[in-house]
């Protein structure tokens, strides 16, 4: 996937559960009902699942410090 300017490998499987629940203390298929009023959420899934791809993938917090909102467009993710 290209994000900001950047390109990552996504992963979706039980290890982005896993790693999404041990970072954020939630489930990640439960926030996904969620996307339409927090886009937090569907950054984290991102995250995690960019997480899963490349383990050595920043925090979230360094993740988020990245994206940059002038030229950022909800609909890429």
């Amino acid at each position: 996937m290209r994000f900001n300017e950047k390109d990552y490998s996504l992963k979706l499987t039980g290890l982005t559960l896993l790693i999404y629940k041990e970072e954020f203390g939630r489930d990640l298929l439960s926030d996904i009902n969620e996307l339409q009023n927090d886009y937090i959420v569907a950054f984290k899934i991102v995250w995690a699942m960019a997480k899963a791809g490349d383990e050595s993938f920043p925090p979230f917090r360094k993740f988020m410090g990245d994206v940059d909102f002038t030229t950022f467009d909800m609909q890429a993710i």
